[in-house]
């Protein structure tokens, strides 16, 4: 990526990441890796094209495995050695898959490859001039051509392509297991309506007969009533949550007729409805 400042474009460096055995300062396998580092990696990945960074160059105040983290995170490219088969560096190596970098694997023994990464090719190397000169140029052509073909890096990336199909099995599943539930909800509720059409039952009033004095005294009783039944309605998280248009209308029809003229006939009528809709068609 490149970016202007003052009229002159300035090269964005792509990130490397280098996983490597490090060892101790001195010891066989630190001399090793910083010849690697320095003859094949950096040899390859020049600035300021690219911004190498090896774990034991990174100054950050965190702490070992946060910094590591954190230069996985950046990088775009990484490149593991896994010579030696050292654990750290298989960590890493599965941590970068898990991230889906791009990720080139080199080995100076290759004869020897773990049988869980066997399928992954790797980028064989050695530390003689023209092992040296051959590393460097697979290295650079892996880095500069990244594998367009979905298949070939699926191959080289198995731990992102099994967590990928875990994810869209899960979801399959939770969609499936949603709708599902949704369907059941609506043919229960179509089911309910087609038996009151097929099957006309006898509108047996909720309200017991009583003398009353006057309507109006009738049509405060029936109003009660109605005012406990919509409380129940509301209360049925199993009808409320349906949001069927059935429900929606017997909840508006209820509230107009506790909240303005009504005959008592027509109060009458919505506690039968109501009843059937609660699944109590006697009013019980």
């Amino acid at each position: 990526m490149a970016t202007s400042v003052n009229n002159q474009t300035k090269i964005k460096p792509r990130k490397v990441f280098v996983i490597s055995p490090i060892g101790a300062a001195g010891s066989p396998v630190r001399k090793h890796a910083d010849l690697f580092l320095k003859y094949i990696v950096r040899a390859a990945l020049p600035e300021p094209a690219y911004a190498v960074e090896r774990a034991d160059e990174n100054d950050s105040p965190l702490a070992i495995t946060a910094a590591m983290l954190s230069s996985l995170l950046e990088a775009e490219i990484c490149v593991a050695d896994i010579t030696g088969r050292n654990p750290n560096v298989m960590y890493e190596l599965a941590i970068a898959h898990a991230m889906n970098k791009h990720v080139v694997i080199m080995d100076s023994d290759p004869e020897s490859s773990p049988f869980d990464i066997q399928d992954m090719r790797a980028v064989p190397y050695g530390l003689m001039p023209d092992e040296v000169e051959a590393a460097v140029r697979q290295l650079r052509q892996k880095a500069e051509h990244e594998p367009s073909h979905s298949t070939f890096r699926d191959m080289m990336n198995p731990v992102a392509v099994a967590f990928r199909k875990w994810t869209d099995q899960k979801r399959a599943e939770s969609a499936s297991s949603s709708s599902e539930q949704a369907l059941l909800r609506i043919v229960e509720r179509l089911e309910q309506k087609v038996e009151r059409a097929i099957s006309p039952r006898p509108r047996v009033s909720s309200i017991p007969a009583a003398p009353y004095v006057n309507d109006q005294q009738e049509r405060d009783h029936l109003k009660a009533k109605a005012n406990e039944k919509l409380k129940t309605l509301m209360s049925r998280r199993d009808l409320s949550t349906d949001g069927s248009a059935e429900f929606r209308d017997w909840v508006a029809q209820g509230t107009a007729l506790l909240s303005g003229p009504c005959s008592n006939a027509e109060l009458r009528a919505w506690l039968v409805d109501a009843d059937i809709l609660l699944g109590d068609p006697a009013g019980r």
